[in-house]
């Protein structure tokens, strides 16, 4: 079947957009991905937004309305604002990493990324006044308009959106077309089941996620990941992109490869070596069934802890407990103990959990949650990840599991500074890509 083409307004605009993206201030970030570009027109029942991105492991595709482009084709900054805000996506990797509730994911990856750190990036000089981010944010999903903190994470806004719906109603409304669609629809209640506030609040999107899902999650992840890196690592060499700006993006791709690779290490070894049978009472052997069966007993089992004690920044705690939501997305859900110098309780199957209130904030001792596993689980465990600035009183003995101790990233780090000790277990610092 033939595929669609462009007519020669809509492929015009749509090539003086990516000229202007490919001499901008940031150009090194966005030049590999646009010699990867295809577009792809289709129609308004198909995608009712301007565009919508799919990366693969051939191609940048990036889906367009040619309908909806007519309206916006004289204003070169809009469209080049809207594509701008397609390759974000890509180099913040939002593209591999859906969170659970699709339509606040939505709203949480574009409050991420239209704050002026992103959408300047599509200038054309550095000096230029006049900013592209001024043309959206009066129309579009911003952390501003929900009264929420700039420069956040996308699972810093996922979670207050959660928030935010039991008491707004977030209308999302389509370009140009008129008629809200509501994306809400709780009864406005909040957590403790009050009737709250109606407040009404329109947004516009730009742009379409559902296209993410075609993505070739197994191969193109990789693909794109070698290439923001090398183009960040450009973009370092030149000077022309702030180095806060290259750190934050390239974090979200380091954060946790360290912990994967030491993880998988742990899963592999306990897969080979706990193939053990154990008595089950509810079933029955297959040579007699008058006696108990047996089952493999595969592990492996580990539990997460977090310290919340006062030197842990509310920053350091946010990155922590992504990184153990990762975790358990890739494999499986766990308990979670929260702890400063006492243990202040245990989230059960964590992994489920979008919110988790912080309880603690006094001093730090690791002992009591060697205690509470000793007391608890009988020490039956194969891992404790415990994430902490190390900052605290260790245990004397080694217990009988594996320890990784989950160091968040500093912001005042320095690699000649002495790193803290620990009698036994791994130190992965995230954002280092360091590990000891």
């Amino acid at each position: 079947m033939k595929e669609k083409e462009l007519d020669t307004q809509i492929r015009e605009v749509l090539e003086n957009a990516t000229t202007k993206l490919a001499f901008s201030k940031f150009a090194v970030l966005f030049e590999e991905l646009i010699i990867l570009t295809k577009f792809i027109p289709v129609t308004t029942d198909e995608l009712p937004t301007f565009m919508a991105i799919s990366p693969t492991s051939s191609a940048v595709n990036i889906y367009v309305n040619p309908d909806l482009l007519k309206m916006i084709v004289k204003d070169i900054n809009a469209v080049t604002t809207i594509l701008a805000h397609e390759y974000c996506h890509v180099l913040n990797g939002h593209c591999w990493t859906p969170l659970p509730d699709h339509f606040i994911d939505n709203l949480a990856a574009d409050a991420e990324i239209n704050q002026p750190r992103y959408l300047a990036t599509s200038n054309i000089n550095a000096g230029q006044s006049s900013d592209l981010y001024g043309y959206i944010k009066e129309m579009v999903i911003t952390p501003e308009k929900f009264n929420f903190e700039d420069d956040k994470s996308r699972e810093y806004y996922y979670e207050q959106f959660k928030k935010k719906v039991k008491t707004v109603t977030i209308e999302v409304e389509m370009p140009n077309q008129g008629q809200g669609k509501s994306g809400n629809k709780s009864n406005n209640k909040d957590s403790e089941g009050n009737k709250g506030t109606k407040v009404k609040v329109k947004v516009k999107v730009l742009d379409s996620h559902d296209k993410w899902k075609e993505s070739d999650v197994q191969n193109s992840r990789s693909i794109y990941e070698r290439i923001v890196r090398e183009s960040l690592e450009k973009a370092k060499q030149q000077g022309t992109v702030p180095g806060s700006f290259i750190e934050e993006i390239l974090a979200k791709w380091e954060k946790c490869k360290d912990l994967e690779h030491i993880l998988r290490r742990i899963i592999t070894k306990v897969y080979r070596n706990a193939l053990n049978e154990r008595v089950t009472k509810l079933r029955p052997s297959r040579r007699n069934p008058l006696l108990p069966g047996t089952k493999d007993d595969y592990g492996p089992s580990f539990i997460f802890a977090i310290d919340t004690s006062g030197s842990m920044s509310t920053r350091e705690l946010e990155k922590l407990l992504s990184v153990f939501r990762w975790c358990c997305k890739k494999f499986g859900r766990t308990d979670l103990i929260q702890c400063d110098a006492d243990v202040h309780g245990v989230l059960k199957d964590f992994g489920s959990k979008t919110v988790v209130q912080v309880k603690g904030r006094g001093g730090t001792d690791f002992n009591p949650v060697f205690d509470h596993i000793y007391d608890k689980y009988k020490d039956k465990i194969d891992l404790l990840i415990y994430g902490t600035d190390l900052c605290g009183e260790f245990p004397d003995d080694k217990p009988s599991y594996n320890v990784v101790w989950v160091v968040p990233e500093k912001s005042d780090w320095d690699e000649d500074d002495d790193e803290t000790e620990v009698p036994f277990g791994q130190v992965v610092y995230l954002g280092h890509n360091k590990s000891k």
